[in-house]
């Protein structure tokens, strides 16, 4: 069988390095996500209901600030805007070292809503610049394969992290997601995608961000 043409390469050198700063961003996600809630409980002594919020106030802090993020993202440039989130990523995860030394669940959930921020930041950049990278023509599939980073640390991530909470215990957990965070940041400098300029008229409407931009009247 023969093809008229060669199809567009997908795996490229960027799209290697999006993929893994992705992969770590998930993978300390779910290590966390996975623990948290048990980790308030048994640490500072919190009910269930304070150590269930100590987990999915990430989620919180995630969710709104998706709500801004693509904006930021495209009005302050990609690799920017990643490079931010990566630095808040970063002392975020370690800053759950230091809280282990704190008696204070309230930190804690100030630490786990700004964590969550990050995260929504950081992996909206990323996939925009994966997004960039992959060919038009192979978009569907080459996003698979992206998005494969995600399921690969959905995979991993929550049973490593009950394995060192039940053996080691939790500052070696606090190690390994403070780890992944670096590891994605120093990925991340090797990104070498273009940003992409928005034009003048695009870019005083995303100063003019309003909630009602997200909706479609079609």
């Amino acid at each position: 069988m023969t093809y008229s043409g060669a199809k567009e390469r997908i795996w490229t050198r960027d799209l290697v390095f999006a993929w893994i700063v992705n992969f770590f961003l998930a993978f300390v996600f779910y290590m966390l996500m996975t623990t948290m809630a048990l980790y308030a409980v048994e640490r500072f002594s919190a009910s269930d209901t304070l150590g269930g919020l100590a987990s999915s106030i990430f989620v919180i802090g995630a969710t709104i600030s998706r709500l801004f993020a693509g904006n930021l993202v495209e009005l302050f440039g990609r690799r920017r805007m990643l490079g931010i989130a990566l630095v808040v990523f970063v002392l975020t995860s370690l800053s759950y070292l230091v809280i282990d030394g704190i008696d204070s669940v309230a930190l804690l959930l100030v630490v786990r809503a700004i964590h969550g921020a990050a995260f929504a930041i950081g992996s909206t950049a990323v996939m925009t610049l994966a997004q960039s990278i992959i060919p038009r023509s192979r978009r569907a599939e080459g996003t698979g394969y992206f998005t494969l980073s995600m399921t690969l640390a959905t995979a991993i991530g929550p049973s490593l992290a009950l394995m060192l909470v039940h053996g080691p215990g939790y500052i070696w957990l606090f190690t390994a997601t403070a780890t992944a965070a670096v590891l994605a940041m120093a990925a991340a400098l090797f990104l070498r995608a273009p940003d992409k300029t928005p034009s003048p008229e695009h870019r005083a409407r995303l100063r003019r961000f309003h909630p009602s931009d997200m909706l479609h009247r079609d």
